[in-house]
C-alpha cells in the first residue's frame, strides 16, 4: 500500500511542471494555476519520508524538479502576494531543511541533477545561476557534515 502511495507521488511529480503561482496554503483555495504549488509543498512536507521509498529514477525526477525550481526565473506579474508562497520557496526551504541534508540517497539524485542542468546551461547565460545554486548547495552540505 506505502509503495503505491509513494509511486503515485512520484508520478505526479512528472506531471508538475514549475509554475509561477503562489498559494496562501489554504485548500480551499487550491485553484488549476496554484495547484503545483500545493502538490509540491505537499511532497516536500513529507519528503523525509517518502523519498527513500522512491526508486532511483522517482528520486531522480524529483531532484529534477527540485533544481528546476531553484534555477528558474520567475516571471510573475507584479509581486507574489503577502503570505503566499511560491514552488521556489518550497525548494529553497527543502534544500535548507536538515532532513534534507541527512538523505545521502536525495544528495546523490541532486547531484546527478545538477550535473544534468549544468550541461543544458552551457553556452547559455542561466550557467551563472545554475553555478550559484551547485556551490551553495555543496557548502550547505560542506558546512553540515563538519
Amino acid at each position: 500500500m506505502l509503495k503505491r502511495l509513494v509511486s503515485s507521488v512520484c508520478r505526479s511529480v512528472s506531471h508538475v511542471t514549475v509554475c509561477s503561482a503562489s498559494w496562501d496554503r489554504q485548500e480551499w483555495s487550491i485553484t488549476p494555476e496554484n495547484a503545483p504549488v500545493a502538490l509540491w509543498d505537499l511532497i516536500c512536507k513529507h519528503a523525509v519520508v517518502l523519498l527513500p521509498l522512491c526508486t532511483a529514477d522517482q528520486q531522480l525526477q524529483v531532484a529534477h524538479l527540485l533544481i528546476k525550481t531553484v534555477t528558474q526565473e520567475t516571471q510573475m506579474n507584479g509581486e507574489a502576494q503577502l503570505g503566499c508562497i511560491t514552488m521556489t520557496d518550497i525548494s529553497m526551504v527543502m534544500t535548507q531543511s536538515t532532513g534534507f541534508q541527512e538523505m545521502l540517497v536525495m544528495q546523490s539524485s541532486t547531484v546527478c541533477a545538477l550535473w544534468g542542468h549544468l550541461q543544458n546551461a552551457i553556452g547559455s547565460k542561466r550557467l551563472v545561476k545554475v553555478a550559484f545554486v551547485i556551490l551553495s548547495l555543496t557548502c550547505t552540505s560542506v558546512a553540515f557534515v563538519c
